[in-house]
C-alpha cells in the first residue's frame, strides 16, 4: 500500500529524508524497519516513521511542538484507518470548520475517509499518533470476522459523508504489547517482517473489534464523571508528593493533561495545584490542635516539601501562622 495521506502545512518547512543514526536516538518510539522522515517546520519538529506492507500501511507520527500547530492532511483514496492517541490530543476538522473527532492521550478508534482534505489542531506539547490504514476491500473480505464492522462499512459507502468513525475506546494492554511487537520486528528477514505485521496488525483490529463487541465504550463514562473520580482520588492521596501532576494523573485517568486541567477548574473552582494546598493546609490545621508535633513534622506529614512553604499557604488560609495558632490554642 502507498502512504494514504499527504501532510500540509501552512508555514514553511523543510523535509529531511535521509535520516542518521542520531535520529532513533530523538524519539520516543523507535521503529527498526521502514522510511524515516524529519520535518522541520516554524512550530516545531515532526517525526515520522512508516511502512509500506501489501495489506496495511503503518506509520507513527511524533510532533514536538513550541507552539500551537495547525495543519491540513489530503487522503488520496478511500481509507479504512485504526488511529492511536498514544500520548498529547488533536482536533479534526473539515475545511468548513466542521468538527470530526477529538483524540485525548490513550484512545483508538476506526474512521472511514473518503478523498478529500481534513484539518488536524496540536496545541504545544509532545504528541505521538499511530496509524493502521487497510484497503477497504481487505476488510469487506473479512467481515465474517469483524461482523460489527459491517454497517459501519455498508452505511458509509452509500452516503456522501466525507468521513465516519467508530467510538472510541482506551488502548488496552491487548493493543499495547501488539504495538510493541510492530515496533521491535526484525527488519532483517523479509518473511518474518510481513508476517510479523499483518499478525500484529489483525490482532490491533480483533482487540478493537472485541471491546466493540463487549460494548466498553469510553464515552460511557463522562468527562465529569471522570473529573469526579479525579477528585475522590485526590482526596485519597493529597499527601503524596506528585498527586497534582497533571502527566501523572493523565496516564492514570482517559483525559489529557490539558483536558484535565480545563475540566477540573471548572468543576471545582480551583485548580488542582489549588485545591491540593487547600486539603492539605486543613490537614495540617487539625494536626496542630490534635498532636504535639513540631511544625516541621506537619508540613512533611501533609506534603508539603518545605516546612517555610506550609507556613506560608498556612497563614494566607488562616491570617496566622502554625506557630501563632499553637499559641493561641485555636
Amino acid at each position: 500500500m502507498q502512504r494514504p495521506i499527504l501532510l500540509k502545512f501552512k508555514s514553511e518547512h523543510k523535509i529531511i529524508s535521509k535520516i542518521s543514526q542520531d535520529f532513533l536516538k530523538k524519539v520516543r518510539y523507535r521503529v527498526g524497519h521502514g522510511e524515516k522522515e524529519l520535518i522541520e517546520i516554524k512550530e516545531g519538529t515532526i517525526y515520522s516513521q512508516r511502512h509500506n506492507h501489501y495489506l496495511f500501511f503503518i506509520e507513527i507520527i511524533e510532533l514536538r511542538l513550541t507552539e500551537e500547530l495547525d495543519m491540513s492532511y489530503l487522503v488520496h483514496n478511500p481509507a479504512l484507518f485504526l488511529f492511536f492517541m498514544l500520548h498529547g490530543n488533536v482536533s479534526f476538522s473539515l475545511t468548513d470548520g466542521n468538527a470530526v473527532a477529538e483524540a485525548d492521550k490513550g484512545v483508538c478508534y476506526p474512521t472511514y475517509n473518503k478523498p478529500g482534505e481534513f484539518f488536524a489542531n496540536f496545541p504545544k506539547g509532545l504528541h505521538y499518533l499511530f496509524y493502521i490504514s487497510t484497503r477497504p476491500g481487505w476488510l469487506k473480505n473479512h467481515l465474517d470476522d469483524y461482523p460489527y464492522f459491517r454497517e459501519f462499512m455498508n452505511g458509509f459507502e452509500h452516503n456522501t459523508d466525507l468521513y465516519s468513525h467508530l467510538p472510541q475506546y482506551p488502548i488496552i494492554e491487548p493493543m499495547r504489547k501488539f504495538l510493541r511487537e510492530l515496533y521491535k520486528i526484525n527488519p532483517a528477514s523479509p518473511r518474518s517482517l510481513e508476517i510479523g505485521i499483518t499478525n500484529n496488525c489483525m490482532g490491533l483490529f480483533e482487540e478493537y473489534h472485541r471491546m466493540l463487541e463487549s460494548g466498553k465504550n469510553l464515552k460511557s463514562e463522562s468527562p465529569r464523571e471522570i473529573i469526579i473520580s479525579i477528585r475522590e482520588h485526590i482526596d485519597k492521596h493529597f499527601t503524596n508528593e506528585d498527586i497534582a501532576n497533571l502527566t501523572l494523573l493523565a496516564e492514570r485517568f482517559p483525559l489529557s493533561d490539558r483536558s484535565i486541567r480545563r475540566l477540573f477548574s471548572k468543576e471545582m473552582q480551583h485548580s488542582i495545584r489549588d485545591y491540593v494546598e487547600i486539603l492539605r493546609v486543613n490537614y495540617g490545621h487539625e494536626l496542630l490542635r490534635k498532636t504535639r508535633l513540631k511544625v516541621k513534622e506537619i508540613a512533611f506529614k501533609t506534603g508539603f516539601k518545605h516546612p517555610h512553604y506550609f507556613t506560608k499557604v498556612y497563614k494566607k488560609h488562616f491570617d496566622f501562622t502554625p506557630k501563632e495558632a499553637r499559641r493561641r490554642k485555636f
